[in-house]
């Protein structure tokens, strides 16, 4: 029988056969007074939460469990390879166009683009991406987007406002403006002054890369002895700016060096990148990881 059609059946031909293991475990947590170890089948046992576990374990290919999860749970992980694809033809079916097409296509494709084109669009896109950019564009914006963003920016723009907001702020700024000539009148009340972030080292603990040997340790250990040597391995002097003495040097810790804390209800391992990836859940986690990120979360003295 054709390949196709026992794939259409759902029969796995045994030289694509995909399986879980059975023995394969990845870490356990606590929920509700029970104790849950996760396995292959904890990644698809409740309908709902598929996509996000999936998210969390499969995709991450870094936990330190031994083995990546998506290599031992394929089938969970929707990892299985699908039937042999077929190689290239020797010759191109007709020739490639000598320049691009004048006309844009009558649909846009499903499937994003990877790599973004070298010269931006003459017209914006009818509808906002579902995934804002992580780094802004170069060239503001001629046109203000028609819907405000839910989350402010981290930075202040360069240039002011050419009109004054309808509603004032309720947080006053942290750097005041200069006026040519006093105002005619007093405020009512003095303003607060601005917050000022300590510059302290992060209690959690950090997954330390000691020249190939991973450690799980804290600030504390690095402060204990060779502290020079200690705050020059990858991310160290980021996460423990008091004491490798960085404070005035606003940076998160490289992506490589990952950390431990709270979230959701369970204990996750994962760095700057991941803290700072959603830009509407920036803030609760800076607050679960402790603002270890000082850059991302904004908190630098």
């Amino acid at each position: 029988m054709n390949k196709n059609i026992l794939l259409l059946l759902g029969i796995v031909p045994a030289s694509l056969a995909c399986t879980d293991s059975t023995t394969f475990t990845f870490g356990t947590y606590e929920y509700q007074g029970t104790t849950t170890t996760r396995d292959c089948a904890w990644i698809t046992q409740n309908l709902s939460k598929i996509t996000e576990r999936r998210a969390n374990w499969c995709i991450d290919q870094t936990h330190a469990y031994g083995s990546n999860v998506a290599d031992e749970c394929p089938l969970a992980c929707d990892m299985c390879p699908t039937a042999a694809p077929t190689g290239p033809t020797a010759s191109p079916t007709r020739p490639p166009s000598p320049a691009p097409s004048p006309f844009p296509t009558g649909r846009p494709s499903k499937t994003p683009s990877q790599v973004p084109s070298d010269v931006p669009s003459q017209v914006p896109s009818d509808l906002p991406s579902d995934v804002p950019s992580l780094k802004p564009s170069d060239v503001p914006s001629l046109k203000p987007s028609q819907v405000p963003s839910d989350v402010p920016s981290l930075w202040p723009s360069d240039y002011p406002s050419l009109e004054p907001s309808a509603v004032p702020s309720g947080t006053p700024t942290n750097i005041p403006t200069s006026s040519i000539k006093p105002s005619p009148q007093p405020s009512a009340a003095p303003v607060a002054a601005p917050v000022a972030f300590p510059c302290v080292d992060t209690t959690l603990r950090l997954q330390i890369d000691d020249n190939g040997d991973i450690k799980n340790r804290s600030c504390v250990w690095v402060a204990n002895k060779a502290t020079n040597y200690r705050c020059n391995l990858p991310g160290v002097a980021a996460a423990c700016p008091a004491t490798c003495g960085t404070c005035s040097t606003c940076a998160d810790p490289v992506d490589d060096l990952r950390f431990k804390f709270p979230y959701n209800g369970k204990e996750i391992r994962r760095n700057c990148e991941y803290v700072g990836r959603v830009p509407s859940k920036i803030y609760g986690r800076c607050a679960a990881s402790s603002n270890i990120c000082r850059s991302t979360c904004g908190v630098c003295s």
